[in-house]
């Protein structure tokens, strides 16, 4: 079968030497992808600095230009757990040292023939790894400084775990997947504690006190809307 276009524009970033970067980069932006290139002497922080000023979504590394293959590590993690796809450039001779690497995928290239790879292969390998990466990627509603793991029952602010019981947190979750709009006490205790539910009204006021204090952050701010109910602020 024979290969299609991509279906989405690339951002990569190419950390190899010549003559590999140039004829990565010619073919890639002259399939209409967008390509930075950063030096192999920048090092593993040059890398890291680059991808994130532009925005990147794959990074293509030169293994044998590698040095300080702990730090390297650390930065690659780094790049994967913000869901950059990460990709080693290795010759068949220096393979082994792709042992230990944290990297999605690895390429290899031939030094000694031109080109020294496939550029449709690479484009396809980093479109397959990065499908890869949305499918394994949580869901994760982010509101200003606020992050909620539906699939862990989770709340995060500003990278700290916040602790809320069962009902606090499906109230959040609520508010957080309708941020701009305002619902009613009485909407509010249906939807989270159901119809049969005695409690009354205060029950709400309660835990959006509780919420608000655990949160400890400015926005996003559960707002009272006097006289209506509740807001989470869109941010």
């Amino acid at each position: 079968m024979g290969y299609e276009m991509i279906p989405k524009r690339l951002r990569v970033l190419i950390s190899a030497s010549q003559p590999l970067a140039s004829y990565l980069a010619t073919s890639l932006q002259r399939e209409g992808h967008a390509v930075v290139r950063t030096s192999p002497t920048d090092g593993p922080s040059g890398v890291a600095e680059s991808a994130e000023r532009y925005r990147v979504n794959a990074v293509l590394i030169e293994i044998s230009n590698l040095t300080q293959p702990d730090l390297w590590n650390r930065i690659t993690e780094r790049l994967i757990r913000s869901k950059v796809t990460v990709i080693a450039l290795t010759s068949e001779k220096e393979i082994s040292k792709l042992e230990g690497l944290n990297v999605d995928d690895f390429i290899l290239f031939n030094p000694d023939s031109s080109p020294s790879c496939n550029s449709t292969e690479v484009e396809w390998r980093i479109y397959l790894a990065l499908k890869g990466n949305e499918k394994e990627e949580e869901e994760i509603i982010r509101i200003g400084d606020i992050e909620i793991i539906p699939s862990r029952y989770e709340v995060w602010a500003k990278g700290r775990q916040v602790v809320l019981t069962l009902k606090e947190y499906e109230l959040l979750k609520f508010l957080a997947t309708h941020p701009g709009r305002v619902f009613t006490r009485e909407f509010l205790l249906s939807e989270i504690w159901g119809y049969d539910y005695y409690g009354g009204t205060r029950t709400v006021d309660v835990h959006v006190g509780r919420v608000r204090s655990k949160l400890d952050v400015e926005n996003p701010l559960i707002r009272t809307v006097r006289g209506v109910g509740y807001m989470l602020e869109e941010v």
